[in-house]
């Protein structure tokens, strides 16, 4: 970890929670940041990514409320430019700037910190080693926060009932991408199998062909976990979606599956 010693007359005082941290990331790719980005959800940081422009700079005039930054730098980005811009507009005396990189060479680090970054870090970033940094930074954070127990995703276990083989592949490699540990079923006697003795945290289930044979799926999982039904677009109507909300689908998610939904939303009911 590299610490800027630049003075910064910055007061989080009166932040208690994570949830009143308010953080910009910067990247060009949302999916360069999908790490942090779960590991902010998971704490409960309010954040917003976006693209390093000279619009997000604008953005950041318009709206002072920001207490941290977080710059994405890779040997594909410069991170550094957009710090530059920062430090051209007079911003970065405003903000706690975070630089999370794929290196940590001489010539990057010292630069960054004579343009105002207050650390930099290798990516991607452990969650732990981004609740440190909180605790040092906004040392007011309540002592429920600085020590509640975290769950990381390589601690949670998502199972996906899917029939179709090679969508079943897609959708467990998409989830280890984001870091999950993943269990593939192809049909219900399987996963009775499964959770006779062990579990699963969260469950992703296709939608069958017909409703019913969806909710009795559906009913003999959600006593065990969380259910987020994978839908089409052609299967989306208002009535059978209120159907499965009212045997205990917790959530939908939309197919073809996106990483950031996916993350997102097994997040939301995880932590």
């Amino acid at each position: 970890m590299k610490w800027r010693k630049y003075h910064k007359n910055l007061d989080f005082s009166k932040v208690f929670s994570f949830a009143q941290i308010k953080a910009l990331v910067i990247t060009d790719e949302p999916m360069q940041v999908q790490v942090l980005s779960r590991n902010f959800i998971a704490l409960g940081v309010d954040f917003k990514v976006l693209p390093p422009t000279l619009e997000t700079v604008s953005h950041l005039k318009r709206n002072p409320d920001y207490q941290l930054m977080v710059i994405d730098h890779r040997y594909d980005l410069n991170g550094l430019d957009f710090l530059q811009e920062l430090h051209n507009h007079h911003l970065h005396k405003d903000l706690l700037i975070l630089v999370q990189s794929s290196d940590y060479h001489t010539a990057n680090t010292s630069l960054a910190r004579r343009l105002g970054a207050d650390v930099y870090l290798r990516k991607p970033i452990p969650l732990i080693n981004l609740r440190k940094f909180f605790v040092d930074y906004f040392p007011s954070l309540s002592e429920r926060e600085k020590n509640a127990r975290l769950s990381i995703p390589e601690d949670l276990t998502v199972m996906v009932v899917e029939s179709n083989a090679l969508n079943q592949k897609v959708t467990g490699n998409l989830l280890k991408k984001l870091g999950y540990k993943t269990v593939l079923f192809s049909n219900m006697e399987q996963v009775t199998s499964f959770l006779r003795d062990q579990k699963a945290d969260v469950v992703l289930l296709e939608s069958r062909d017909s409703e019913t044979e969806t909710i009795g799926q559906i009913n003999q999982l959600r006593q065990g976990c969380p259910v987020l039904l994978m839908i089409s677009e052609e299967e989306v109507n208002n009535e059978s979606m209120n159907h499965y909300l009212a045997h205990g689908i917790r959530d939908f998610l939309s197919k073809p599956l996106k990483s950031e939904e996916v993350n997102q939303k097994i997040l939301e009911i995880c932590f």
